[in-house]
């Protein structure tokens, strides 16, 4: 039999993590590399939650693959866990290959967003989305999106895919509910609250949108009159209470609230409800609303203007 000698002192071997942001192509690479189908590949961001190893043997070398859960800022539990895995994967690399999208995330999000708004307006064409988009785009841009599966193209007409429908729905939700933030709660003009709400949009998490649009009393529509896709919390919340947040004078009377925040028009009114012991968190009732609105906090009763009840939002106990 013939003996075969390798020369260990030729042969190399190293680590190489993949990394980079969820959904950018890290698992599709590492089976390209490693020429078999180790990890999943799907559309849905974050498929892998832990490291997954593949080995690469030649005559040689061997290079061992590492794919990692995408990086991102946690918002929970288990993406801080997937996190962990990520990083744990850095200590043993001897090289990191950092995997990043063509175009950046915030320039995909303002494209569906167009694309949303144009079916909307009932005019999903290549030209008008380029034309709306908040964003510094061209054709290539659309076809990226084409070849993501979140979009399809019919000539110049562009629809939604399932998977880009969901997408856009939670970006359109962020948007719209950070217009009612800054319009209902903060006073700012509509033509002031646009720039802001596409800031918005990109930087917060799912808990905090849950939380402002539990706030807001889960809206339905944004000021400019176009409707909020609902969120589970919406869906959950509407089987107890139609709005979980309203003005103090739409309330029932008899029935207990808690005031949440006031937005007056001038602040010396402010100063004036706060010397009466309004303010948030101050549990209260409406006594009654004919000749004036009548207000019971405690022990005592205050009558005031409707335009000053208006201004005063309050959370209605449905317990109550």
């Amino acid at each position: 039999m013939e003996s075969v000698i390798y020369d260990l002192t030729m042969h190399r071997a190293g680590f190489v993590t993949i990394i980079g942001n969820p959904n950018v192509g890290k698992s599709t690479l590492m089976n390209a590399l490693v020429g078999e189908k180790i990890s999943i590949i799907t559309s849905k961001a974050q498929t892998t939650r832990h490291r997954i190893m593949g080995i690469v043997n030649g005559e040689d070398f061997q290079i061992v693959y590492s794919d990692t859960p995408g990086i991102l800022k946690p918002g929970y539990g288990l993406q801080e866990f997937m996190r962990k895995y990520a990083r744990s994967a850095l200590t043993d690399s001897d090289i990191i290959l950092y995997v990043t999208d063509v175009i950046e995330e915030q320039t995909i999000d303002e494209i569906l967003e167009a694309i949303w708004t144009c079916r909307e307006e009932q005019e999903p064409t290549i030209s008008r989305v380029l034309q709306i988009a908040h964003t510094q785009t061209d054709t290539t841009s659309i076809q990226y999106l084409v070849d993501r599966g979140w979009i399809s193209q019919n000539g110049d007409q562009l629809q939604l895919t399932p998977s880009g429908e969901k997408k856009t729905a939670l970006i359109i939700r962020r948007h719209r509910l950070a217009e009612r933030l800054f319009v209902d709660v903060l006073g700012m003009q509509i033509e002031q609250i646009e720039a802001a709400a596409c800031s918005f949009e990109h930087t917060v998490v799912p808990e905090v949108t849950q939380g402002l649009c539990t706030l807001l009393g889960h809206p339905q529509e944004c000021p400019h009159g176009k409707p909020i896709p609902p969120g589970k919390c919406c869906r959950e919340g509407r089987k107890e209470i139609t709005q979980a947040l309203m003005p103090l004078n739409e309330i029932p009377c008899g029935k207990l609230a808690r005031v949440a925040y006031i937005r007056p028009q001038h602040h010396d009114r402010l100063h004036l409800l706060l010397s009466l012991g309004i303010s948030p968190g101050i549990e209260l009732k409406l006594h009654q609303r004919t000749p004036v609105l009548v207000v019971q906090i405690e022990q005592s009763e205050l009558a005031m203007d409707r335009e000053v009840a208006e201004d005063i939002y309050v959370w209605l106990d449905p317990k109550a």
